[in-house]
């Protein structure tokens, strides 16, 4: 029976030593997070921000209940998304919506998780309902104009959009002459 205890502690202590501390990375996720910032201004860096990816995903399956969570997983959706990583965008953006429902960041990740359906997988039925849900629920949220802007837009070429656009400035400027 003792032998039993003592391996099934050994067990234990050699899971939690093999997994790395909260603390540490928190630290890693944070110093991930500066160094990939600061390259948004200059040349992005693509290494980085794919480790800092890795590391919210280590961090979500380590600590499932913990206070950065929230935080956490709306930076990597927005980090995905603007990535081009349209798997996990959708993947973090619709357990964020799903978790965390009350957020002040949940408006803004509902139109992000539209977004990446009409601009990164082109489903547009998704992504008009993502929209639709954002007006719905936010109709006087910062990105209802948008919100409004993507839906009668949905679907359209640059092409197209930009020949809608020279089409509208030709007209105000003909009523006002």
């Amino acid at each position: 029976m003792k032998k039993r205890i003592l391996l099934f502690a050994s067990l234990i202590t050699l899971f939690y030593s093999c997994t790395p501390s909260r603390e540490s990375q928190i630290s890693n996720i944070k110093a991930l997070d500066e160094k990939v910032q600061a390259s948004f201004t200059t040349n992005f860096d693509v290494e980085s921000a794919t480790q800092l990816l890795d590391a919210y995903a280590e961090y979500f399956e380590d600590f499932d209940k913990d206070s950065l969570r929230e935080e956490f997983m709306f930076n990597a959706g927005k980090l995905a998304s603007s990535m081009n990583k349209h798997k996990e965008a959708i993947e973090f953006f619709e357990k964020f919506n799903v978790e965390f429902p009350s957020s002040l960041n949940r408006p803004e990740s509902v139109f992000l998780l539209a977004n990446v359906y009409e601009n990164q997988v082109f489903m547009l039925d998704k992504a008009e309902a993502l929209y639709n849900e954002y007006l719905e629920k936010y109709p006087d949220g910062v990105l209802a104009d948008l919100a409004k802007f993507a839906l009668k837009n949905l679907g359209k070429t640059p092409e197209e959009l930009q020949e809608e656009l020279t089409k509208d400035t030709t007209a105000k400027d003909s009523a006002v002459l």
